[in-house]
């Protein structure tokens, strides 16, 4: 995200890139996805020949034209691309963030470093998980992720995805609003 910087693990140290096995898709990044696209990187030359020795046996290290293009491509070129896309998605982040503090206080959002996913602490709300999950879903109408379902620590979050058009950004967070409201409407009466 902007103002925040990504460092790789194999670029610390000729030691740590010498352990490392690096993994990079441009598949959510370009949203290449269905083109089942990744690279490897590996410099230390015994892993690497390890690792192509197990690819080879599985049958999975041939790749596809297609995908080889729009890697290339996406890497080479698409620089711009991604530097608005992570301005649009900050933006879309900082709606959520503005919108929970304005009318939703019991929703604290967590600001994203990277990636397109907020993640939303509903622990103010004092519902188990599944109620929360059946707030979101059917009092507000939005389907986010719960939080548990990524493991330890995730009880009493919701993961929302803002890689979508603002207006819809907008709109699920009016309609968990509203949803707020509505619970808070309950609990005074």
């Amino acid at each position: 995200m902007p103002g925040y910087k990504h460092t790789p693990v194999a670029s610390l140290s000729a030691d740590a890139a010498d352990i490392t096995v690096t993994c990079i898709a441009p598949s959510k990044t370009f949203n290449l996805a269905g083109l089942s696209t990744s690279s490897v990187i590996i410099s230390n030359p015994v892993l690497r020949k390890y690792f192509i020795k197990k690819i080879d046996s599985l049958h999975i290290g041939n790749g596809n034209i297609f995908g080889n293009i729009a890697s290339a491509a996406a890497y080479s070129g698409g620089g711009e691309w991604v530097d608005e896309l992570m301005r649009y998605i900050a933006l879309n982040a900082a709606l959520v963030k503005e919108f929970c503090e304005e009318h939703i206080p019991e929703i604290i959002p967590v600001m994203p470093e990277a990636t397109y996913m907020i993640w939303l602490d509903c622990r103010k709300l004092a519902m188990t998980g599944s109620e929360i999950k059946d707030f979101f879903v059917s009092k507000a109408g939005v389907g986010l992720n719960e939080g548990s379902s990524f493991g330890k620590g995730g009880e009493g979050f919701m993961r929302m995805n803002l890689a979508a058009p603002r207006s819809t950004v907008r709109k699920a967070m009016e309609q968990i609003g509203a949803a707020a409201e509505g619970i808070r409407k309950n609990i005074n009466s």
